[in-house]
């Protein structure tokens, strides 16, 4: 009987059923939060080389994600500006990000992917998670949190497969040529900006 009224509680209204749409919905555009960790140091140091600062591009996301919420919650205050007013232009934003590499194979776009990718998940980010909090049951909105994210947790294991296959088939390895830049391998075959528009394709599925 617990288990049954603690069920109720949380999908009176449908409003579970909302919660765990919109975490499907930007499950695609989640991803390349994963691909930064599989497929970023990979990329980086097979197409520019070992002394590629992969890890100065990563940290942009983690600086931006410390000192940009704060100032966007300032300048749009929750009474004031709606959450979806945020949430789609920022996944648009995120969602596109990649096509940075897509249009210039370099340091500087990668670090570009990282930087428009972090612009749009601060603004997306936080505002999901307030609209998620705002249908939660009062006293409940831990748990509620938790099991709406549930599917996030399905898309772990995935998500390593797809970056392994996207590496071996558009950006493999060179093992005749260590600590160099895989260009410089004449026997190598590689397209890298076509990985990159295959992430921004798949992502854009979310602001869709």
């Amino acid at each position: 009987q617990f288990v049954k009224a603690e069920a109720a509680a949380y999908c009176e209204g449908g409003h579970f059923g909302r919660a765990v749409l919109l975490t499907t919905a930007v499950l695609f555009v989640s991803l390349q939060w994963r691909y930064m960790d599989t497929l970023l140091p990979k990329f980086a140091e097979r197409i520019f080389g070992p002394s590629c600062p992969w890890g100065g591009i990563y940290s942009i996301n983690s600086w931006m994600c410390v000192l940009c919420p704060p100032l966007i919650s300032a300048l749009t205050p929750g009474d004031r500006v709606d959450d979806f007013a945020l949430i789609v232009p920022g996944l648009w934003i995120m969602a596109l990000s990649p096509l940075c590499i897509y249009f210039s194979t370099s340091e500087v776009a990668t670090a570009g992917w990282v930087f428009f990718l972090s612009c749009g998940e601060v603004l997306w980010s936080p505002r999901s998670q307030s609209f998620i909090a705002s249908l939660a049951p009062v006293g409940r909105e831990g748990a509620f949190l938790a099991l709406a994210g549930a599917p996030a947790f399905v898309t772990q294991y995935p998500v390593g497969i797809i970056s392994g296959w996207l590496l071996d088939t558009y950006c493999p390895a060179c093992p005749s040529v260590h600590n160099v830049i895989c260009q410089r391998d004449p026997s190598w075959r590689a397209n890298p900006s076509l990985m990159w528009l295959w992430v921004a394709i798949s992502s854009a599925a979310s602001p869709v």
